[in-house]
């Protein structure tokens, strides 16, 4: 039902969903389910490691396909396109994204599905973030909903974003039956189920009152705002406007110094946590992630610490 009302294309739980003991198991049985040693698995760069660990995990090949600033670090298509072979299994897309937020549009979502029918790619949609999103519509645009794609989809969803049940370990699959029947055959060797009181929680938090949600999604608004003016108040940071999640990803690299270096510098000196831009792969060296899953205060406190920390730095 979920599905539906963010996708608006209808869905058969009971034949097209697993519940999973978290995202990470979906992404990997999905992995597991359909690529083949040496398979090709094109993933964003700069984005969350867990696709290539996973796709590696496999016996396939992670191809990282690179991401702009100017983007926010979205796929574009054309890239995508250009790192086609005869080997290509499956695209993965995450939007909105970790770590730069940027959601892709309606737009390259087409642009992207005609080259997933083309070359007859799968597509793992991690759509965790779907409802953190601060554009028009109440979801982000979904791969799922564009027509012909929902045959070859995987969608990747759970709990720990939109509801903060991270520690409960919860998450979903949803594809056709056929893909669905693919993926179980691995999933029912994996954790095998998912403990029943847990599901009992989660399937209140979906039934519910959604207004927490829309509250919490408001009050990320309000801190997204904050760490943009801040940031851009700083001399020497750049940073893209996420539409999606609740994470910044500024440009730090005025600064001379690697990510890795400014996020050590920043954590040991002044007591900030970030996360170096290369952790997410190499087009994200130059940057740092910040969430700004804190409180407003400590997103101002935060900012107002950042700013002297890099000014002793200079440009």
């Amino acid at each position: 039902k979920r599905t539906e009302l963010d996708t608006g294309i209808p869905t058969d739980g009971e034949k097209q969903a697993i519940v999973m003991a978290g995202a990470n198991e979906g992404i990997m049985a999905s992995m597991l389910a359909f690529i083949n040693p040496g398979d090709e698995v094109l993933i964003a760069d700069p984005n969350w490691h867990h696709y290539k660990s996973c796709a590696s995990l496999a016996g396939g090949v992670p191809v990282e396909v690179p991401t702009r600033e100017k983007d926010c670090f979205t796929l574009n298509p054309d890239e995508v396109g250009r790192r086609i072979t005869r080997k290509t299994k499956m695209l993965c897309i995450t939007s909105p994204g970790n770590p730069a937020g940027g959601v892709q549009s309606r737009e390259s979502l087409e642009a992207l599905a005609k080259i997933a029918a083309k070359h007859d790619l799968v597509v793992l949609s991690d759509e965790i973030y779907a409802r953190i999103y601060y554009g028009p519509e109440a979801t982000a645009p979904s791969f799922y909903s564009i027509p012909g794609m929902a045959g070859r989809t995987v969608i990747i969803n759970g709990f720990s974003k939109t509801y903060a049940m991270d520690g409960w370990r919860l998450g979903w699959t949803v594809a056709s039956e056929e893909m669905t029947r693919a993926i179980l055959k691995v999933r029912q060797y994996t954790t095998v189920c998912v403990n029943t009181f847990i599901q009992y929680g989660a399937a209140a938090g979906l039934s519910g009152d959604q207004s927490c949600v829309d509250g919490m999604v408001g009050t990320f608004a309000e801190r997204r705002a904050v760490m943009l003016g801040g940031l851009r108040a700083i001399p020497g940071i750049q940073v893209a406007e996420p539409l999606g999640a609740f994470y910044v990803f500024p440009n730090i690299s005025s600064f001379g110094k690697t990510s890795a270096e400014i996020a050590d510098y920043l954590l040991t000196e002044h007591g900030i946590a970030a996360v170096a831009g290369s952790v997410f792969g190499a087009a994200g060296e130059g940057y740092l992630r910040m969430a700004y899953s804190c409180s407003t205060e400590e997103c101002r406190r935060g900012l107002d610490r950042l700013k002297g920390a890099l000014a002793k730095l200079g440009i």
